[in-house]
């Protein structure tokens, strides 16, 4: 019996099978599976990144990536229906990562980085309001071992009267001050009395409640200055004795 596939030389190589494939059936290869499969990938890794995003600052990387996906996905869609479902997919994916990524933006922005300036703005301000009442006060020192240990005299002058013995005049600026002038000037001078001098708990000079700061520098007679809130602030200035309330200056 003859075989009916044969083609009846016998030096022909048998014929190659090919299995057959469902009706409708679309393979992957060609130019729109493969977008459609980088798509999908790229989508999958943006999306991916943009949740770690919330554990470390990654959107930057993610909003890209997900605007890859989209562009890849596009085209692997209107070329072919090659990978269709992964372009789709790459679809999805690649605008969850740039909406994700977005969110995760602004939650760095508004919730971490925000924050995190403002608390270093207000370390700077306070270290700088502490490193100006510092000044003021060894000028202070420096002004009464040059006239026979008296202190200046009360008034609006004061500022004037210790400028030779400071860097800058700046330092009678407050760093809360934020460029606008308060009455009083920034920091507010209260001579003490010769049985004060050199007291751990007598005051001597302190920030001008009027500011709008955080926390508000204090100088004692003995030298040393301390770091208080408006309420203890308040409760200092209250506590000194009536008509010692203190000279404003020339400051802001």
């Amino acid at each position: 019996m003859s075989n009916p596939y044969s083609s009846g030389d016998p030096s022909a190589p048998p014929p190659v099978f090919t299995p057959p494939t469902e009706p409708g059936a679309v393979p992957l290869s060609g130019p729109g599976g493969g977008l459609g499969v980088a798509s999908m990938v790229v989508g999958i890794v943006g999306l991916s990144i943009a949740l770690l995003g919330f554990f470390c600052m990654a959107s930057p990387v993610a909003i890209p990536l997900g605007f890859v996906a989209v562009v890849l996905g596009w085209i692997g869609l209107s070329k072919s229906r090659r990978g269709r479902t992964m372009a789709i997919t790459g679809l999805w994916t690649g605008g969850g990562a740039i909406l994700t990524g977005g969110a995760v933006a602004v939650f760095w922005v508004y919730f971490i980085v925000g924050p995190m300036r403002a608390g270093m703005n207000m370390a700077t301000t306070m270290t700088q309001s502490t490193v100006n009442a510092q000044a003021i006060s060894s000028a202070l020192q420096l002004y009464a071992a040059n006239n026979a240990n008296q202190l200046p005299p009360p008034g609006p002058g004061w500022e004037q009267a210790l400028a030779p013995y400071v860097g800058s005049t700046a330092v009678f600026t407050s760093p809360s001050a934020a460029g606008a002038p308060v009455s009083g000037g920034s920091y507010i001078y209260v001579p003490v009395s010769d049985a004060d001098k050199g007291s751990s708990t007598a005051v001597m000079l302190y920030e001008n409640p009027a500011l709008q700061a955080v926390m508000y520098s204090v100088v004692y007679a003995d030298g040393h200055v301390e770091v208080k809130t408006k309420e203890e602030l308040d409760a200092i200035v209250a506590a000194l004795p009536k008509g010692a309330a203190g000279a404003g200056g020339g400051g802001k």
